[in-house]
Parts: C-alpha cells; sequence; structure tokens
C-alpha cells in the first residue's frame, strides 16, 4: 500500500514537472524547445512585428524585407540601415550597393566623383571610398561606381569622367566606339570620349606615319626625304641617295651640290663630275642626270669643286673638256683669263718640237700663238734683223754703234774698225757692213742696253724699258685709254717714249681713268673713253680682262643684268606682250630685253642698259592681239578705228588688209584668218600652210568671222 502510494506521488510530482515545462514562456527572438532556442538568422519570434505572419510560441518567422536579425539584433527583426536593402525576406545582413558607404547611421553614396566603393552589408561594413582604378572613372551619372572607359582608351586613376578616358594620338574612335590605330601615312589628333575623333587625316609631304611611330606624322629627319609628287600620306621616308643632302625637317627632297650629277648607272647617287665636266646644284625633284663639257679656256678638277673654272692668266686649254690648264711654257705667255692658247713674241717662233725658240740673225718673226705657230722669215739684202728679230731693218745710221768711223761700202754704210763692245756685227763677205744691238738689249746713247720687262714704268707696253744714265725710257706705251705717248730725244737716240695720263686722268693701278661714278656692274673702277673700267665686280657677275678696256663685268650667260647688281634668267616664253621676243623674270615681265616689239602707239622706256619697259601710250589700250589700239570699242583685229565699224589701222601682218573699214586676209592672195595654238594670237596664213601645221593652227575659212567668238 506504501508502495503504491509512492509511486502515485512520484507521477504527480513528474506530471506537476511536465505541466511546468508546458506552461513556461520564451524570450523574444527565441522559441521553446525543451529549452529556449535562439531563432535563426534572419528570422524572429516576436510576434507579427516585422516578420511574416506566424506562431511565435512554437516556431520563428521570415523577417521582412529591407529587415534583417542576427545575434547583433538579439534575433529580432531590425530596420535594414538607410540606404541599404535586402532582396527579399529573411535575410540576416542588409546590403549597401557598390558606389555606397556604411556610416555610423546610414548606406551613403560616395561624395567625390573618381572614388567608388565595394559592396557590402551590416556584417562587413565598407566605411569609406577610394580612388577608380586607372582606366576607369566614376561620377553621379555612373552611381560612383566605377566603369571602364571605351576600348582602347586609357586613363589615370581617379578619373571622373569620360573627357578623361584619352584616345592617343594616332588614333580615332571607329564605329563601334573603340579607339583603334590609324592606317598607315595617316594620323589623328588625340582625343576623348567626349570630344571624339572619328576619321584620320593623311601625312603631307615630308612626313611619315606607321606603326613605329605609333601613327604620328612625323618628320623626314635630315638624310632622308618623301618628295611631293609621291603624293600625301606617305609611310615612310626614304634615305637621300649617296652623295646628296638636305638640312633640317619635314624634307620633301635631296640636293645634289654643283659639280654633282645623280647618276642613274649607280643608283641614282649624286656622284662628282668626272674632270673637265660639271653640273649646276639639282635636286631630287628636278634632277641634273648628266654633266656638260667645260668650254675651251676652261677647266673643271677637284681643285676647283669639279666646277668649269676659267683658266688664270699664264695658262691654257686649247679644247673642250679640259681637267687641267697647262701652263704657258716659258717663254710663251698670255694676257686674258679663259685664255685657249699661249703667245711666242715677236722674234721667236714654234719650233717642230713646239718651243717658242728665237728666230736666228738676220731673219724675223711676228707675234704667233700655239694655235697658229707661226715662222721665222729672212731678212731682205741689205737688212737685218732688229735686236729682238722682230724688224728687219737697214743699217744705215750704223755709225750710232760703230767703235771708231764708218764708210759706205757695197751701197750700205760699214764700220771700219768693228762695233761698240755691246753690240754685235753683220759681215757680208770679210766686211763688217753693220752693228746691230742683241736680243735682249736696246740702242741707247751708243751702247746697247738691256732692256726690262718688270719693275718698269706702270704705263710702259709689252716691249718694256731700258734703265740708263739713271733714266727709265718706255720703248713703247701701253696700249690703254687715256694714255699719252711722248717720244724722248736723248743724245740724238729715238725710239723711247715717256708714257703718262692725259690731262685731268689720274694714274690708278696701271690705269689712267676719272674717279667718277662707277657703272652699276663695277665694285669699284675708273673711267676711261667716257665709260667705266671695272677694277673689281659686284658679286654675282662675271670679270672679264680686255687688253684694251681692262676689266669689264658682265652677267652669266642666259642672263642679264636688272638692277643692284642682280643677274635674272633671259625668256623667251612668258613675256609681255609688247616685248620684242625677250624679257626677264618674273613671268608676264614688263621689264622687256633690248627693245618692245615694232608697231604703232608703243612706248619704249629705258630702264637698265638693255632693259626696256614697253607700255602704251596715253589714250590707247592693250588688246588681247598684243597690240596699243585706241581706248574705245573696235573691231578686235583693228588698231585704230573711229568705231566699231570703222577700222582705219589694222596690224602690220602678211596677208592682211583694210577692207570697208574692216581688217581680213586677201582671199585673192589665197590667206585664210588663223588662230596659234600656242601664242593664241591671229594671223594670215596661205591655205597650202594650213594642211602641214594642222596641230598648229585654227583655220577661220569665212574672212568676215566674228573674232569675238
Amino acid at each position: 500500500m506504501k508502495r503504491f502510494a509512492f509511486q502515485i506521488r512520484s507521477f504527480l510530482v513528474l506530471a506537476l514537472l511536465i505541466l511546468f515545462q508546458l506552461g513556461k514562456t520564451c524570450p523574444d527572438g527565441y522559441y521553446s524547445s525543451g529549452s529556449c532556442v535562439a531563432c535563426p538568422n534572419g528570422m524572429t519570434n516576436n510576434g507579427a512585428v516585422n516578420t511574416q505572419s506566424c506562431n511565435h510560441v512554437y516556431s520563428c518567422c521570415f523577417c521582412s524585407e529591407n529587415y534583417y536579425s542576427n545575434s547583433a539584433t538579439s534575433h529580432l527583426c531590425a530596420a535594414c540601415p538607410a540606404g541599404s536593402t535586402t532582396a527579399g525576406v529573411g535575410y540576416s545582413a542588409c546590403t549597401c550597393v557598390a558606389g555606397r558607404y556604411f556610416t555610423s547611421t546610414a548606406c551613403v553614396e560616395c561624395a567625390t566623383d573618381g572614388t567608388t566603393s565595394a559592396a557590402s552589408t551590416t556584417d562587413n561594413k565598407v566605411t569609406s571610398c577610394t580612388a577608380c582604378a586607372a582606366n576607369m572613372y566614376s561620377n553621379t551619372a555612373t552611381g560612383h561606381v566605377c566603369t571602364a572607359c571605351p576600348t582602347g582608351t586609357t586613363s589615370g586613376a581617379g578619373s571622373t569622367g569620360l573627357a578623361a578616358c584619352i584616345c592617343a594620338a594616332g588614333n580615332y574612335f571607329n564605329n563601334g566606339g573603340s579607339c583603334v590605330p590609324c592606317t598607315s601615312g595617316t594620323t589623328a589628333a588625340a582625343s576623348n570620349g567626349i570630344a571624339t575623333v572619328s576619321s584620320c587625316t593623311a601625312c603631307p609631304s615630308g612626313q611619315q606615319s606607321n606603326s613605329a611611330n605609333s601613327h604620328i606624322c612625323t618628320d623626314c629627319p635630315v638624310g632622308t626625304y618623301n618628295q611631293a609628287s609621291l603624293g600625301l600620306g606617305q609611310t615612310t621616308c626614304y634615305t637621300c641617295p649617296a652623295g646628296s643632302t638636305n638640312s633640317g625637317t619635314r624634307n620633301t627632297r635631296c640636293n645634289c651640290a654643283a659639280g654633282r650629277f645623280f647618276d642613274s648607272s649607280s643608283s641614282g647617287a649624286c656622284v662628282v663630275c668626272a674632270g673637265g665636266t660639271s653640273a649646276v646644284a639639282s635636286d631630287t625633284d628636278s634632277p641634273v642626270v648628266a654633266c656638260t663639257v667645260c668650254s675651251p679656256g676652261y677647266e673643271s678638277n677637284s681643285d676647283t669643286g669639279h666646277l668649269c673654272t676659267a683658266c688664270v692668266v699664264g695658262k691654257y686649254a686649247a679644247a673642250w673638256g679640259q681637267a687641267k690648264c697647262a701652263d704657258c711654257p716659258a717663254p710663251t705667255f698670255n694676257t686674258a683669263i679663259a685664255s685657249t692658247y699661249c703667245t711666242c713674241a715677236a722674234g721667236r717662233y714654234f719650233d717642230s718640237t713646239g718651243a717658242c725658240v728665237p728666230c736666228t740673225d738676220g731673219t724675223m718673226s711676228v707675234v704667233s700663238t700655239t694655235s697658229s705657230h707661226g715662222s721665222c722669215y729672212d731678212c731682205e739684202p741689205g737688212q737685218v734683223s732688229d735686236y729682238i728679230h722682230a724688224l728687219c731693218v737697214y743699217t744705215y745710221n750704223c755709225a750710232l754703234l760703230c767703235s771708231d768711223t764708218c764708210t759706205h761700202q757695197f751701197d750700205l754704210d760699214s764700220c771700219v774698225a768693228g762695233c761698240v763692245p755691246t753690240a754685235l756685227a753683220s759681215y757680208m763677205g770679210n766686211y763688217i757692213y753693220g752693228c746691230h744691238c742683241p736680243y735682249g738689249t736696246a740702242y741707247f746713247n751708243r751702247s746697247c742696253v738691256p732692256t726690262l720687262t718688270e719693275d718698269c714704268y706702270p704705263l710702259c707696253g709689252k716691249k718694256g724699258c731700258i734703265r740708263a744714265q739713271d733714266q727709265v725710257a718706255c720703248i713703247d706705251c701701253a696700249a690703254k685709254a687715256n694714255v699719252l705717248s711722248l717720244e724722248i730725244v736723248y743724245n740724238g737716240t729715238r725710239g723711247y717714249f715717256n708714257c703718262s695720263c692725259e690731262n685731268g686722268a689720274e694714274l690708278m693701278g696701271d690705269l689712267c681713268g676719272y674717279t667718277e661714278e662707277c657703272h652699276l656692274y663695277c665694285e669699284n673702277c675708273v673711267l676711261q673713253a667716257s665709260a667705266s673700267a671695272c677694277i673689281g665686280c659686284k658679286a654675282g657677275l662675271t670679270l672679264t680682262q680686255n687688253a684694251d678696256e681692262g676689266v669689264t663685268c658682265s652677267c652669266p650667260n642666259g642672263t642679264a643684268y636688272y638692277s643692284n647688281a642682280t643677274c635674272l634668267p633671259v625668256l623667251s616664253t612668258g613675256c609681255h606682250a609688247l616685248c620684242g621676243g625677250t624679257c626677264l623674270s618674273p613671268n608676264n615681265s614688263t621689264m622687256c630685253l633690248n627693245s618692245c616689239k615694232s608697231g604703232p602707239n608703243i612706248v619704249t622706256t629705258a630702264l637698265f642698259d638693255e632693259v626696256t619697259s614697253c607700255s602704251c601710250i596715253g589714250g590707247t589700250k592693250l588688246n588681247s592681239l598684243g597690240d596699243c589700239v585706241l581706248d574705245m570699242d573696235c573691231d578686235p583685229l583693228c588698231i585704230n578705228c573711229a568705231d566699231i565699224d570703222s577700222c582705219i589701222q589694222c596690224p602690220q601682218r602678211e596677208g592682211m588688209i583694210l577692207s570697208a573699214g574692216k581688217c581680213m586676209c586677201s582671199i585673192e592672195d589665197d590667206y585664210v584668218l588663223t588662230k596659234d595654238h600656242d601664242s593664241g594670237e591671229h594671223s594670215c596664213v596661205k591655205k597650202s600652210c594650213i594642211g602641214t601645221s594642222a596641230a598648229k593652227y585654227s583655220a577661220y575659212m569665212d574672212p568676215q568671222i566674228n573674232m569675238a567668238e
């Protein structure tokens, strides 16, 4: 009985314990499962607060959207911080998206353009923003999320927009919006994602563009070029031909210096001309491809820079194409530059070996040259050669050189006791019949004294002078302008001269001149015979030595003097309509050379030496045919008219006549009016000539044709 009572009592205690447990209440956020257990993250059991509807005693419910729960919220559903969200119900944390960060109270957007932040949650908060990486950008429009720059562009870290995404020079934006390289030979300026460049432009001549230079047009450096004739958009610069040069940058040509030419047989290299030839300077645009032969009197070699250069006085070149001027062999000479021969003085001749040797006694010769040679001639009976064998003279007055007396024998004066010690005797059989001075001497005061060719008075001539008894006497006077020749008679001695400048002239060097204004060509000068004799030429003009006029200056061949010592090219085409045929550059210049064309109403005005200006007189005008006509409406062919239907004067052209107030071609003489395709001028030409010159003329068979058409 006691045992049963004990069992009853134990059962009641157990029942009370069970009832106690069943009636026990867990805190919010927990549920009972034999004991109070925390709701899983993202769930809670505090009734319907911030949860989906469910029983809070036996289960936990999901937190609503934009609410979360975890141990930090005591497993209660808490509202997400402002600006953060959940993607649905039952989340244990709220998300702060990329471009935003957590402050102590909320999820806020990055405030500075060019920065961002990674997405984070309330479990692992990002609390600051950092700069965008290179080649990306961010701003308000991107929600401060770093966005990639367009393909091919670049930007620095922390870029704030598309304008910072650079498409480098040499690249452009294609239709797909990508930055891609230009093709070789073209380029583009740097651009960005806002101000885009959508095409490339061709490089100008003298520049290149290719992948090696990032498709940027760069100048051809010194020693390279690409010429304009190749066109725009060149991909490379070419090396100058060997021997040619250039300077500076953006080179479109290479230069071949004067004395050189572009040799096609040497791959176009600029090579030196051979001896005896020369060439003007040229370039790859207008190359000189062959050298020209130097004229006689000129040489070309390395010493002259391979330029044709005049032989100096004392040298000569007899043939074309001489590399070196030859020395005049002693005792030959010349007196001018650019000589083609040497002179053998009177009394000498060129023998069979080419040597200039003296004539023998009793013979004489005149001046000869390397081209004429010459010979000695016997003196006539009763004559002897003079002291230099340049003349044959009779021996009358032989007593002047006799040592004692002379007699008249064989119809000749003959010295009895021989000649003075300085003289030579001439014999006829055993008899002395004359005395004469030997070569290299001259008679003076009963003696033969040496002749001099140096240290003479400046105005002495080619024969030189003598010095005797403290006197200097010229054997002849120089053949120069303004020189006076006065014969000296000294103790019966004749044949010597006092040479001086005429009144008013001054001795200037070896010239007699006047200190007046020089000719425009001269650097300095003297005035001789009312004309300037240049002592030196201005730069660019050619010096010419003339035995009679001294030094003169002139423009090189193919040019003419204009002004300020300027030599301009002479043109035969492109001249003004009133020029006589040639003019000075530039084209269509009124600076006509020599004269104007013939015709009425033309005024000629002298400008410089041979240069004239041609114009129409007042009241007339230049018509399309190149004639000066009255300044009124005349028929195009008419020079002078009363009105358009009444011509008074026609051009003076073959076959043209004036008939019924009109200028026309003579039909009776079989002429027809034509127009020259080259000059545009109208003229009358025989019909028989038109057939052979169809390419040159347009024929108007109707002589009354309206020329205005």
